[in-house]
């Protein structure tokens, strides 16, 4: 439960207390505490905590089940949609090797694990998934549907999509796996996403001779049709009007739900049909794809939504940050102001069943619990920190920086209010980007940001800070571009190119100043650029150097 909640430092002591007790721990008491370092800020602890057991010579160490806890530590440490580099990848490797030689079996929820993780490499390395699939196979271990599921994930990712097909039908037939939707989901978002209209009403097909279904298995009380990514293909490739009419044909035979309307959305605010070349590549995800708000994309978007609202739909929070950016816009920040009041609403309810159900829990009334279970409203359209970020960008579009800076206050209030908490590093980061792409008053409310937490854990990347002071140099602000420099986190192994982005804008400012004339401004700008040298070991007369030579 402490795992499940993030309250990693509690369940630790919770072991420490069972050890004190002599209560025998198991393997599953240590996979769970192993799950719980998975995070970048926690590896190290999980790494020693095994390494640990291992010197006590624990019999339990040599169980599968601690050793895929500690190998998913490392591919599920950013969370499920975030990317690994393969030098994070790496770890896990070598893992699953000396595994291997401490005589530990794998079973296939460790092939499963690392096929995952082949798939959320930011080049996904399928070399290697099938490498682990004709391993299963050698060492007796009979692929299954989640095999199947994830090997497709693979593949999707890396737009391969006649080796997907090729290993797929590989998977049916000779090893006789009993697939679900799911096992095609990856394929048919990898081929609409690329536009490519052929494999997608290929693979729908195959679904539908294999599962004989057109609705995705989910345990999430939604239905989703698969016949989404057919009319996503064709939009993408034949322009909106192809996907309006391919709506019109899914609601005659009541194939639509909130996806279909997000997927055209999709297509309403793409850019125009892309070329034949679109077609090979690395997919790119949904979330990743730049929207395009030139007026038709705008009107295509609205007439998207009207009909969304018309046919009674619940939007997904992907549509709904998608429309943030359409109103800002067009300039209806009311509508998304609107939303995002009915999105915090529905959070403060769904905050309150549960603190009720953990108060029901605390107190043993397991009727209470269950009733409020089964009667409990099942809440959609939570607000989350996208989507504080989406209703910032969607101020700025409509050139209301006012609203942005309160929303910006607004984020870090609800952080500490309602959770007890700072926003993180990370968070700050992506705000202050956010705002660094704005004009003049965004840019002052991000610099004014980066000062509030410059010294702090919470400083936001250098990456970032050298974005906010190129764009203050560019207005004229060179003072202020120095104290952003001089306030800089120092750049890590993982960041150094930032370096010569610092020498770069120190560079231009030290021109700058050698150009004003005496004063206060100047003497001010000296100031700030000699305690960036010291801070940075740049020196002044190098960058003079630097000029003569050239």
């Amino acid at each position: 439960a402490c795992v499940k909640l993030r309250l990693v430092d509690e369940a630790f002591r919770y072991y420490d207390e069972m050890r004190r007790r002599g209560v025998a721990a198991d393997a599953v008491t240590f996979a769970a505490l192993l799950k719980g370092c998975s995070t970048p800020r926690l590896l190290r602890r999980g790494e020693e905590f095994f390494n640990a057991l291992r010197r006590s010579d624990a019999p339990q160490v040599r169980s599968t089940l601690v050793w895929n806890a500690r190998l998913n530590m490392h591919a599920r440490q950013h969370g499920r949609l975030a990317l690994l580099t393969r030098r994070e990848a790496r770890v896990a490797w070598d893992a699953f090797s000396e595994m291997a030689r401490c005589g530990v079996r794998p079973d296939e929820h460790t092939y499963h694990t690392l096929l995952t993780m082949c798939s959320r490499l930011a080049e996904p390395d399928v070399t290697r998934a099938l490498g682990l699939i004709a391993e299963m196979r050698n060492v007796g271990i009979r692929p299954v549907g989640a095999t199947a599921t994830t090997l497709m994930q693979v593949l999707g990712r890396a737009n391969e999509l006649s080796l997907a097909r090729k290993h797929l039908d590989r998977l049916l037939t000779d090893d006789a796996v009993s697939a679900d939707t799911t096992t095609w989901r990856p394929l048919l978002a990898a081929a609409a996403s690329a536009a490519n209209v052929r494999d997608t009403e290929k693979f729908y097909q195959h679904m539908l001779e294999n599962t004989g279904k057109q609705v995705f298995d989910s345990n999430r009380h939604r239905v989703t049709h698969a016949n989404n990514y057919v009319i996503l293909a064709n939009g993408l490739r034949q322009g909106f009007d192809v996907a309006w009419s391919l709506l019109r044909e899914a609601q005659r035979s009541r194939r639509t739900d909130a996806l279909t309307y997000g997927l055209l959305l999709d297509v309403a605010l793409s850019s125009p049909p892309p070329p034949a070349s679109a077609l090979s590549g690395v997919a790119k995800p949904r979330q990743r794809r730049k929207i395009e708000l030139a007026p038709h994309n705008v009107d295509n978007a609205l007439r998207v939504w009207a009909e969304l609202e018309a046919c009674g739909h619940t939007p997904t929070l992907y549509a709904l940050h998608r429309m943030f950016a359409v109103w800002g816009v067009c300039g209806r920040m009311d509508k998304a102001e609107q939303a995002f009041a009915v999105m915090k609403r529905n959070s403060a309810t769904m905050r309150a069943t549960a603190d009720a159900i953990a108060t029901a829990w605390s107190n043993n009334d397991l009727q209470t619990v269950e009733s409020m279970l089964q009667s409990a409203q099942l809440v959609q359209q939570c607000h989350t920190s996208h989507s504080y970020l989406t209703l910032i960008q969607a101020c700025m579009r409509a050139r209301l920086p006012d609203r942005a800076a309160l929303y910006v206050r607004e984020y870090e209030d609800e952080a500490e209010t309602e959770f007890g908490t700072k926003l993180s590093s990370k968070s700050i980061t992506k705000l202050i980007d956010t705002l660094s792409h704005g004009g003049a008053d965004d840019l002052a409310t991000a610099t004014e940001l980066h000062a509030r937490h410059a010294h702090t854990p919470r400083a936001c990347d250098p990456a970032c800070s050298i974005q906010v002071a190129t764009g203050l140099i560019k207005h004229d602000q060179l003072l202020a571009a120095a104290r952003v420099l001089a306030e800089m986190r120092a750049p890590d192994a993982a960041s150094a190119a930032s370096y010569a982005h610092l020498f770069s804008l120190f560079r231009s400012l030290s021109e700058a100043a050698r150009a004003l004339p005496h004063g206060d401004e100047r003497a001010q700008l000296d100031q700030a650029l000699e305690h960036i040298s010291t801070r940075f070991s740049v020196s002044r007369q190098d960058v003079t150097e630097t000029d003569a030579r050239e």
